[in-house]
């Protein structure tokens, strides 16, 4: 497989690393990852000032990797329009991520949102998350992420998904042989803490952290929620179109078409 892989933690994360070990061995590997943490940045692009690129020394021989002072959606563009523009990946996995992107959050997500560049230009796209904000078993979430980009790639009826939608993979902080299987699941319900820090500077200047505690979710049955409180991988199917059709078709049906003159 030709295999593009990035993340939003950063070229030298531990997620990352785990997913170049995982596939260093008889796959082709192209990495672009930020050269710094970009997390919770979403689709963001950086169109107002230059993009730099540059070779990653603390990689493994033979891996062509890059890191960039731009966002996870710049790496994969750049991948995809200019390093691999000839001859472009089977797949693109972003990850692996240092907490989980479920529910709400695959909005905020820079992991989900690379995944999301991929699938939006045609290609196959997992997003690949651990569910622990300080997680350890990276290799249990990239083996998972590999037997998963092998069922996608080598046989794409057995795992369908349609044009720009993308493979949102969640693991729980487990090792491998904890982990009780892979269940297919919906977004759930995100129950969030958020809370602003604020401080003074040594010039009595007031400053501000935005914060929060780690998001929970509700358990409803079928949710990603649900799939990692029970030990369980969520895979996620997520659409880049987000109409909500049932209103739509609501809409169409029982207002006036000049609604507008109304107003």
């Amino acid at each position: 497989m030709r295999i593009l892989l990035t993340n939003d933690d950063g070229i030298s994360a531990p997620g990352l690393r785990a997913l170049v070990e995982e596939f260093r061995t008889g796959h082709e590997v192209l990495v672009v990852a930020p050269d710094t943490q970009r997390s919770a940045v979403s689709h963001a692009c950086t169109f107002l000032s230059p993009i730099r690129l540059a070779p990653y020394a603390g990689g493994f021989p033979g891996i062509e990797e890059y890191s960039i002072n731009g966002t996870p959606v710049d790496c994969v563009f750049l991948a995809l329009f200019h390093l691999w523009k000839d001859n472009p990946p089977d797949i693109i996995l972003s990850g692996v991520n240092s907490g989980a992107n479920m529910g709400y959050d695959v909005m905020y997500s820079g992991t989900v949102a690379a995944a999301m560049e991929g699938s939006i230009h045609g290609h196959k796209a997992v997003a690949v998350s651990l569910n622990n904000r300080h997680p350890v078993h990276f290799a249990a979430a990239a083996r998972l992420a590999h037997r998963l980009a092998d069922k996608i790639v080598a046989n794409p009826e057995a795992l369908p998904a349609p044009p720009q939608t993308l493979y949102n993979l969640n693991v729980p902080d487990l090792p491998l042989q904890d982990i009780k299987g892979v269940k297919f699941t919906h977004q759930g319900l995100t129950i969030y803490n958020q809370y602003v820090v604020k401080r003074r500077d040594p010039w009595e200047r007031d400053y501000y952290w935005l914060s929060g505690d780690q998001p929970g979710g509700h358990l409803d049955e079928g949710s990603d929620f649900a799939a990692l409180d029970s030990g369980y991988a969520s895979l996620t199917p997520i659409q880049v179109d987000c109409t909500n059709y049932q209103t739509l078709q609501r809409w169409r049906s029982t207002l006036s078409a000049d609604l507008l003159d109304d107003f």
